[in-house]
């Protein structure tokens, strides 16, 4: 149901792409991410400026200059992943189809658990079952 619904949002509603924009002449761009990122990661801009383990007294003085740095330039956020290859795009489909097939057991089974009258454990088991449910769908994919 869920993935109806997602499915839904960003093909009919186009809700995926909101605020969502191509880097114009984007080669140059690349090329020095490329570059001057030495792996992947989630990166902040501007950057701080500080090493690893920072004093107090480095950290408030770096919070200054960044604040006056941060109104001056441009900021943002960065995901970034190095060129990685061909994308496994039939093991991808694959990982996706059996992970389906084993939510939707699990739900089916949660259906048939939920229709009988149990005692607390079977409750507490329910609720374990409906969060491996929900870690599968929103993590493993």
């Amino acid at each position: 149901m869920a993935k109806r619904v997602l499915f839904a949002a960003h093909e009919f509603l186009r809700l995926g792409e909101m605020g969502v924009r191509e880097i114009p002449n984007e080669a140059p761009v690349l090329s020095a991410m490329q570059s001057a990122i030495p792996q992947a990661g989630l990166y902040l801009f501007p950057a701080f400026g500080l090493g690893p383990n920072p004093t107090p007294e480095q950290r408030n003085a770096a919070t200054l200059a960044y604040m006056k740095k941060y109104e001056q330039s441009p900021h943002g956020v960065l995901v970034y992943h190095p060129a990685s290859g061909t994308f496994p795009f039939g093991a991808a489909l694959a990982r996706e189809g059996a992970l389906d097939f084993v939510e939707a057991v699990l739900a089916a089974w949660l259906l048939s658990w939920a229709a009988a009258g149990r005692g607390y454990g079977a409750r507490v088991g329910f609720v374990v079952v409906v969060g491996i449910l929900a870690t599968l769908t929103t993590n493993v994919e």
